[in-house]
């Protein structure tokens, strides 16, 4: 347990390569004391699978996401929170590997689920537009990306504040939405009142 929190702590500072043998010998040993599924184990193997997404390591992260979504999806239920928030970042390794199928169905899968069970405004939820606002626009779908980018500037404006850097990255990514709209000017203005709010 010890080792399972240190090594979250290392996460939490960006120290992921000292994180990352923590992890594993804390993993072994509590598959090896209360079996791999769990609550401990579950856990840090989430922690684990996380430590391999910032490294970019995206096979490993998704072997583990992938194993801790099915049991937290068979003991929690498919709409328990935690079950979600792996479900999101399975979905975000299939993002950043550009395997857009299989984004696709799991992000737009998790993100109703969100929206049913967080709500609209919930963080998690914008996390999961701002997936999908970027994937729309990665396949120059422009016209179903904007209104995603709007509400997660909404949210974001409305839980972390103006001048926060999540939500000034939302503006940007509005601004960017509108130029490739050609909306000049509504691009123009929406940089413009990015830059003045840093």
């Amino acid at each position: 347990r010890l080792q399972s929190t240190i090594g979250s702590v290392y996460t939490g500072l960006g120290l992921y390569r000292e994180a990352l043998p923590l992890l594993e010998r804390a993993l072994q040993t509590q598959k090896n004391l209360s079996g791999e599924a769990s609550a401990d184990s579950l856990t840090t193997a989430y922690e684990l699978a996380n430590v391999h997404f910032y490294l970019g390591r995206y096979d490993q992260a998704e072997v583990l996401y992938r194993a801790v979504a099915d049991q937290r999806t068979r003991v929690l239920g498919e709409d328990h929170t935690d079950t979600l928030k792996v479900q999101f970042d399975l979905a975000s390794v299939y993002l950043v590997q550009k395997r857009w199928a299989e984004y696709e169905r799991l992000g737009l899968e998790t993100l109703a689920r969100q929206r049913r069970v967080l709500g609209a405004g919930h963080t998690d939820t914008a996390s999961s537009l701002n997936n999908l606002q970027y994937f729309y626009y990665t396949q120059r779908r422009y016209a179903d990306a904007e209104p995603l980018a709007l509400e997660v500037l909404e949210t974001r404006r409305r839980l972390l504040g103006p001048d926060h850097p999540n939500t000034l990255r939302a503006m940007h990514n509005v601004a960017t939405i509108y130029a490739a709209l050609n909306r000049y000017g509504d691009a123009e203005a929406m940089f413009l009142k990015t830059i003045e709010e840093k």
